[in-house]
Order: C-alpha cells, then sequence, then structure tokens
C-alpha cells in the first residue's frame, strides 16, 4: 500500500553551497547546517484551513464568500536527500485545503534558516506521487517540477511550479507574484508566484533580514544570489503596491484580448469591454496608477510595465 499514488503538497528546498564546503573539508558545517534542518522540519502536524461542509451541507445556497473553514492538523513529513530535502502533506481534494499553514511553515523554515546562515532556494509544488517512506522511493509531477525549476531561480528564496495554479484568498498573506528572481525571461517550470517569507519575517523578528543576508554575502560568486533577494525583501515592503501593480495589469491583460478582436466582438464581449475601459480609466484605478509610479524604489516593476502604467496614467 505504501507504493499508492497521492495527491500532495510539496516544498523542494536545497541547501545551497554545500559543495564547495565539502571540497574545502568543511564537513562539520555542513553536518551543522543538515541537523539543524533536520529539527527544523521535525514538527509531526501542521494546521491547514478547510472547508466546514458541516455548515456546507444545511446551508447549499451560501455564496462562496461566506463558506466557513475549520482547522485540521495535517500530518507533516519530510525526508532528506543530502543537501535537498521535502517537506509535504497529504491533500484530500474533498476537504479543499487552503494553502495558508502549509506556507506559512515554509516561512517558518526558511527564516529560521536565514537566522542561522542557511542559505535556501526552494520550490513549492503540488500533484500526483508515490511517497514510499518505508523504502525510500519518492516520485512524482510535484517532485520532478521542482527538482528542475529550483535551479532556475537566481536568489535565495521560494518560488512556486506551475502546479500551484490557484491562490485561495486566505493564502494571499504569504504569496507575492513576483518574477525578478527568475534566470530566463520564458519561464516553463515556475508560475508567477513566490512564498513572501519577508512578510512574515517584518511581523515575527525585531532584526532586520537584510543584515543577516549581508553577513551571508561572502562569496563573489554567489553575490548576485544575496543581491537579488535583499531586492525581492525590499518589494515586498511595498506588496500593497506590488498586488495592485498585478491586478491591474491582469485587467489590462484581458481587455487587450477583447480589443483585439476589434469589431467582430459578441455583445456581451462587447459590455465586458466597456466596464473594462471604464474600469481602467476610473480615478480609482489612476490613484492606484500614481501610487505605483510615485514610489521611491520599484525594482520588482520592469520598465515596459512602467510604460504601459504612464500611458494609462496619461490617458
Amino acid at each position: 500500500m505504501e507504493g499508492k499514488k497521492k495527491e500532495i503538497l510539496m516544498a523542494f528546498f536545497d541547501i545551497l553551497g554545500t559543495s564547495k564546503l565539502l571540497n574545502k573539508g568543511d564537513y562539520q558545517t555542513v553536518y551543522d547546517y543538515y541537523a539543524f534542518m533536520a529539527k527544523l522540519c521535525s514538527d509531526s502536524h501542521t494546521p491547514i484551513a478547510v472547508v466546514d461542509h458541516i455548515t456546507r451541507l444545511f446551508n447549499p445556497e451560501l455564496e462562496h464568500s461566506n463558506i466557513r473553514y475549520t482547522i485540521i492538523n495535517y500530518e507533516l513529513k519530510h525526508c532528506f536527500f543530502s543537501d535537498t530535502f521535502l517537506l509535504w502533506i497529504e491533500l484530500d481534494s474533498i476537504l479543499q485545503p487552503t494553502l495558508a499553514g502549509f506556507l506559512e511553515k515554509c516561512c517558518i523554515i526558511f527564516c529560521e534558516a536565514l537566522k542561522r546562515g542557511i542559505p535556501l532556494r526552494g520550490v513549492i509544488s503540488s500533484g500526483s506521487a508515490i511517497m514510499d517512506e518505508e523504502n525510500h522511493i519518492f516520485l512524482g509531477k510535484p517532485i520532478a517540477e521542482a527538482a528542475k525549476a529550483e535551479p532556475r531561480q537566481n536568489w535565495l528564496g521560494v518560488g512556486m511550479g506551475k502546479s500551484i495554479c490557484n491562490i485561495h484568498p486566505m493564502d494571499m498573506k504569504y504569496v507575492l507574484p513576483y518574477q525578478k528572481h527568475l534566470k530566463f525571461e520564458k519561464e516553463e517550470m515556475l508560475s508567477g508566484w513566490v512564498l513572501d517569507w519577508a512578510t512574515w519575517w517584518r511581523e515575527n523578528e525585531e532584526a532586520d533580514a537584510i543584515q543577516f543576508i549581508n553577513h551571508m554575502n561572502t562569496d563573489i560568486s554567489f553575490e548576485s544570489y544575496y543581491n537579488n533577494c535583499i531586492s525581492f525583501i525590499k518589494a515586498s515592503k511595498q506588496r500593497e503596491a506590488v498586488w495592485n501593480a498585478f491586478m491591474i495589469f491582469q485587467d489590462i491583460h484581458k481587455l487587450s484580448e477583447l480589443c483585439a478582436i476589434g469589431n467582430d466582438i459578441k455583445e456581451e464581449q462587447k459590455v465586458i469591454r466597456q466596464q473594462g475601459i471604464e474600469l481602467l480609466t476610473s480615478t480609482k484605478i489612476t490613484d492606484s496608477i500614481n501610487y505605483i509610479l510615485n514610489l521611491n524604489s520599484t525594482d520588482w516593476l520592469n520598465e515596459d510595465d512602467r510604460n504601459i502604467l504612464k500611458k494609462f496614467r496619461d490617458g
């Protein structure tokens, strides 16, 4: 039965720079890293919010926005492969679990590792897999996706694979739309979401995370990883603006598709197109665009997107 395929939500973490340490003979540092990470992942459960189906059963007409949730402790599992470790929970589609509890655990792991000077890079993915702990056999799409996607990031941080395609409103606290860390402009393995561990840090730690990053930045061959991590921390401090820009560009994309149709458009699409034009030229959106463009630092916004926002602002 251990070889049975299951649906899982998984975090794939890689400890960076261990090969160089081992080549230098610094086995004790690597061992300390592994021991500390094993302790971090030793929790047996993590709380996950799931749909309260009892309330739903007696209120079948309940609106989606009014759906109630309850907390269930999901079994949290982990395993190590040299300098790579996996953390996962098994999902039950009937319960409709959110990601928030698991994402918070990933934030804690990343931040505690950072405080200890352990550089992590990872990917969160989901899908069908065989996780046979007894025979140490682990295989499946989420593992393959994460293993291929993890090195395609140029930073210390945790991206999300394309398998994480839906973000529940309850999960958004731990997520940020962000792409500046990607090594390739056309990314096939990673989604546009990342784990916003920096917000968790600000809410729970007094020290400045950038100080820890600078202290760890001692190898020039990895300097870009640390600099990009600092850029993300600064973007996370502006998460309201990042989310506003993301939502505006979602609407711009939808509107551009409708405008590309031209005059040969269905009546209902014409109505949606007009509504989109009215929304994107409204005072509310104009004020949001002004707010974004007037920020002192917006490295997370590329020049093409900045120009598009300027065009909408200027009518």
